[in-house]
């Protein structure tokens, strides 16, 4: 007669090898995140679609030279700079100033967001050289907006002598330091995003690419600027508004947050990785 085995044992297999206890792993206590290198969860991550929205804005705004032809008119104010559509003496000129203050605007929020978003990434030093440069630009745009030119000297003979004889008014002159200002902000912005960006995220190749693009292209139409100034050639606002296009989508660029995730969803999924940790 076969004796009944106990309850709760089990046969051992032929051979008389005992089978292996089954093994678990033992639960691993998570570490608690150091707080100091977690930025703050934004409580209303919505608005996250707000910077976006304004980067296309500001996009639209910064390029209102587009509108030459109905706007202003003339068939040869591109001969000149861009500016000259905001001179005092050109009709609507206010149209072409308003598009420069509200991109000064959109753009100066643009640059005190990054601030305080790019201060939290690895090589912060070149992250907030980027984000000083936008705010740079914006200032000097702000003032571009007010600082207009008085006359156009490529349309206007006598204004182009009172440009030379040095007869116009201050903010005329004024109006060349803060363009260059502004351009120079882009410049170093874009170059400065590009150096951070190589060496906190080598995995970054094609948004690398794709910053030294823009600046090989904004450095090299302002070669060819000045080549025509010291050449006298017409059509010198082509030139200058591929520098502008350029400049305009950095600044939608910026808004998307194509160079990382934005604050808000950076914040969001360490807020539910944690939450995963915890059970």
């Amino acid at each position: 007669m076969t004796r009944p085995e106990p309850a709760g044992t089990r046969p051992e297999p032929a051979g008389g090898h005992p089978e292996p206890a089954d093994l678990r792993a033992e639960p691993v206590e998570a570490q608690p995140p150091d707080p100091s290198a977690i930025p703050p969860v934004d409580p209303h991550p919505r608005r996250a679609l707000l910077w976006p929205v304004l980067g296309v804005i500001a996009m639209i705004t910064y390029n209102t030279w587009v509108l030459w032809i109905p706007v202003n008119g003339h068939p040869h104010i591109l001969d000149g700079y861009l500016s000259e559509l905001s001179a005092s003496d050109q009709p609507n000129d206010l149209f072409f100033r308003g598009g420069d203050l509200i991109t000064a605007l959109i753009v100066g929020a643009l640059g005190i967001r990054a601030v305080l978003v790019w201060r939290h990434r690895a090589r912060r030093a070149w992250w907030l050289v980027s984000a000083w440069a936008l705010i740079a630009f914006a200032v000097a745009t702000f003032f571009d907006a007010f600082f207009a030119m008085d006359c156009s000297p490529t349309l206007s003979d006598a204004c182009r002598i009172a440009e030379e004889t040095g007869r116009l008014s201050t903010i005329h002159y004024a109006h060349t330091y803060t363009s260059v200002l502004a351009q120079t902000g882009v410049v170093t912005s874009i170059l400065a995003a590009y150096v951070a960006l190589r060496r906190s995220d080598p995995s970054a190749i094609h948004r690398r690419w794709w910053l030294l693009a823009g600046c090989v292209v904004e450095v090299g139409a302002l070669a060819i600027m000045l080549v025509m100034i010291a050449a006298d050639l017409p059509w010198l606002g082509i030139p200058q508004a591929v520098i502008v296009m350029v400049a305009s989508i950095w600044f939608a660029a910026v808004g998307f947050g194509v160079l990382g995730p934005p604050l808000e969803a950076k914040t969001a999924a360490i807020a539910e990785r944690e939450g995963i940790d915890a059970h």
